[in-house]
């Protein structure tokens, strides 16, 4: 439980961050500081994705996940982390987004 406050309050700090892109680039570099994770952010364009934030020299993608109608993130490895702790970092970083595009 202690771990999964200290996420929260980490991820609410980039709040204060000026722009989105500033924002998810300090989540992209938390994530891979703390956990090894690299990922990046993706604005969705119909079928197309463009890069807009994060480590954008990922080699193998292991996995992508929808946050938003706008939004996708693109992960190379998710280092195995505990799926409480991966699905709430997930849940922290949508809602960042979505505050900040509404």
């Amino acid at each position: 439980m202690e771990r999964e406050t200290y996420i929260y309050k980490k991820l609410k700090d980039f709040d204060k961050s000026s722009t989105l892109k500033d924002k998810l680039n300090d989540v992209a570099d938390y994530l891979y500081k703390n956990y090894n994770i690299k990922v990046n952010f993706c604005e969705i364009f119909g079928n197309r994705r463009s890069f807009y934030a994060g480590v954008n020299d990922l080699f193998i993608v292991e996995d992508s996940i929808r946050l938003t109608d706008k939004f996708e993130l693109i992960v190379e490895n998710n280092n195995n982390l505990d799926e409480f702790i991966w699905n709430k970092l997930i849940s922290d970083i949508k809602s960042l987004i979505i505050k900040e595009i509404d």
